[in-house]
């Protein structure tokens, strides 16, 4: 879906917002892989995991000017977004169980005619 999304927009900059990072693994793929990201933001709560993710970054040699790191809160960080109107072609959202709880704020940063990619990893969550 985004290679499809990308290619539709060959000829476009675009903003990712990556809200749960975690240690980064699944934006090094996107900065490996999508040559038209004009800045990415990888955020996870977590210090620790916001510091495997520079040593992640750093390692897989990922331009520095291409990411930048954030450690917050995602619904906070979203609504701070929105609040200053910042938009993102893509949102991505793979939280540890539901994302219902980002939803709406994700909806609210996602450019119009963007892509907002949203995981349900937990089982227990598609199962009731």
């Amino acid at each position: 879906m985004i290679k499809q999304f990308i290619k539709n927009n060959e000829s476009k900059q675009v903003d990712i917002l990556e809200g749960l990072s975690a240690t980064g693994l699944r934006s090094i793929r996107y900065l490996n892989e999508i040559p038209q990201i004009r800045k990415l933001i990888a955020n996870d709560i977590s210090p620790v995991a916001t510091e495997i993710m520079r040593m992640n970054f750093e390692f897989n040699e990922c331009d520095s000017n291409r990411y930048e790191v954030s450690t917050n809160d995602a619904i906070e960080l979203m609504y701070d977004c929105k609040r200053e109107k910042r938009t993102f072609d893509i949102v991505d959202l793979d939280p540890y169980g539901s994302s219902l709880p980002f939803l709406e704020n994700a909806l609210n940063i996602v450019e119009h005619g963007g892509l907002l990619c949203s995981t349900f990893t937990d089982m227990r969550v598609l199962c009731a």
